[in-house]
């Protein structure tokens, strides 16, 4: 259990219309994209709540990837759901619902046998109901942490108080020029970084990569090139649970760890992708996604 991930987020049903095609109440959620993703390097432990109306096939489905569910609350009502469409450019979405349903009054506990975990993705959730989650972890030694503009306009001073408490902080682009008051990403992952965060400052730039933000060096890392993207929904997602997902396999955050846990991530990203919802994992090998990495290090090295 020392290697096991929490991942703390939402198990949803997901709505999404692309130039590929319709999907309607396909398994989604920040929470199920981390865990899968992660499921390939280790055990993933959810922390969520759905409603009496989350299909079967989709416990099933989870439980068959190795992600334990033991803390996911079924409660009465309706599971979270949310509708977007996207256009030709698939960083750019329109959003035309989101349905919080038994999320709304939802706060999280963790059974007693999960509270040694050390490592943990906090995923896109109110700051409150994250620092509620780490105040019942005894034992952590890694903390990556996710927001989005919405918390961050309305809980300014929650998030300078969580941000001592990470370890990694994640944001898209948009997000991190927004909380830092700097359109150059250089300087607001260094300003971000001087917030207090202890290890590094993640900004995701969608199709054109990331960069990671340390005290010691800065690292950018391009997207694995695809041919066809599909559906981006739960892209930064899958990548942050391929980077916490690697770095538990491990065992130590270290440099290099650092380094390739973001290869890894770049890589889950880029499987996500290229099909609809969650469908791709069904598929995904681990040969597969070591392959994928190898190529990657190619296109960076010269």
């Amino acid at each position: 259990m020392n290697k096991w991930v929490i991942i703390f987020g939402s198990l949803a049903l997901d709505s999404v219309e692309t130039p590929f095609g319709k999907r309607k109440n396909i398994l989604g959620g920040s929470a199920t994209h981390a865990a899968l993703s992660a499921s390939y390097f280790t055990t993933p432990v959810i922390i969520s709540a759905v409603g009496e109306d989350f299909p079967h096939k989709h416990t099933q489905f989870l439980k068959k990837n190795r992600i334990n569910l033991n803390n996911v609350e079924v409660k009465k009502g309706k599971t979270f759901s949310w509708e977007a469409r996207y256009g030709d450019n698939p960083n750019e979405r329109e959003v035309l619902s989101t349905r919080v349903n038994v999320l709304a009054d939802y706060s999280p506990f963790l059974l007693p046998e999960h509270r040694k975990i050390k490592y943990v993705f906090l995923a896109n959730n109110p700051p409150a109901s994250q620092m509620l989650l780490l105040n019942q972890l005894t034992s952590t030694e890694l903390v990556v942490w996710d927001t989005m503009t919405y918390w961050i306009d309305r809980f300014p001073k929650e998030i300078l108080e969580i941000l001592p408490r990470v370890d990694i902080a994640l944001f898209n682009d948009s997000e991190a020029r927004h909380f830092s008051g700097e359109t150059n990403l250089t300087k607001a992952g260094k300003k971000i970084l001087a917030k207090g965060v202890k290890k590094g400052v993640v900004i995701k730039k969608g199709e054109h990569g990331a960069f990671l933000f340390t005290k010691s060096f800065i690292l950018h890392l391009p997207a694995y090139p695809l041919e066809e993207v599909k559906d981006p929904t739960g892209a930064g997602d899958s990548f942050a649970g391929g980077l916490i997902g690697y770095l538990a396999k491990m065992g130590k955050v270290n440099d290099e760890n650092l380094k390739r846990g973001m290869a890894y991530g770049t890589i889950m990203a880029s499987l996500t992708v290229e099909e609809f919802g969650t469908d791709r994992f069904k598929k995904v090998t681990k040969k597969e996604i070591d392959k994928r990495f190898e190529e990657l290090k190619k296109i960076i090295h010269f």
